[in-house]
């Protein structure tokens, strides 16, 4: 593609992405995901486990985790969707938790556990989801775990929010963006961030509605 349609390209996304407000993605769930769940239960995630969960939302996992003895859990988020589920956030901080607001706030290196569930679709520009998983693996011990879902197109009914097309997802009727994954992008999206070692522990097919896996970085 010449550059000059590559840059047209660019500009037409980035115009589109400024529609989309990001606490719009963040719901309210009254369960952890089924993938924080699996961790817990087999020993991935342990009661000395540093853990960072990275989107936190409405923090179905993070105050599932607290409640069952696990100290001193950390979450980043959005300021506005951290004033949405206000008094939840006030809770967990209560409990001795810690909510960052910046990357610039994190400690290099230092989490055994990452969790990003429902996190990826929902961000516009292609090259911030790199930018996520860059992060990510900069804060991530080397021998860390990266717990991940994402939605595939079996899980959105793009008939029902009233879609408009802007890069290659969709801004919906709320100003919320998804773009759903195939298994084959969203493995090569963490492969060029070097990530490796995919354990599906609820197997995986093109069928499923939901990606839940666990990952690590490339020595």
């Amino acid at each position: 593609m010449p550059r000059r349609k590559i840059s047209r390209e660019r500009e037409r996304v980035q115009n589109c992405c400024d529609e989309v407000i990001p606490s719009n993605s963040a719901r309210n769930f009254g369960k952890p995901d089924s993938i924080v769940e699996y961790s817990f239960d087999n020993n991935i995630i342990q009661s000395k486990s540093r853990i960072l969960e990275v989107g936190s939302g409405c923090l179905r996992n993070s105050l599932f985790l607290s409640n069952q003895g696990i100290n001193s859990i950390h979450t980043c988020e959005l300021r506005k969707t951290v004033q949405k589920f206000r008094r939840k956030y006030s809770r967990f901080i209560d409990l001795g938790n810690t909510v960052f607001n910046s990357w610039n706030q994190i400690n290099h290196h230092y989490y055994d556990i990452l969790i990003v569930t429902f996190v990826l679709e929902t961000i516009c520009e292609p090259k911030d989801r790199l930018k996520l998983l860059k992060q990510i693996k900069n804060v991530l011990k080397l021998q860390g775990k990266v717990l991940v879902a994402v939605r595939s197109r079996k899980d959105i009914r793009l008939g029902l929010v009233s879609p408009k097309r802007c890069g290659d997802g969709f801004i919906t009727r709320g100003k919320s963006f998804i773009r759903p994954f195939n298994i084959n992008e969203i493995k090569e999206l963490f492969q060029s961030s070097g990530y490796s070692n995919f354990i599906f522990p609820f197997g995986v097919s093109d069928n499923q509605r939901i990606f839940r896996f666990i990952t690590s970085s490339l020595v």
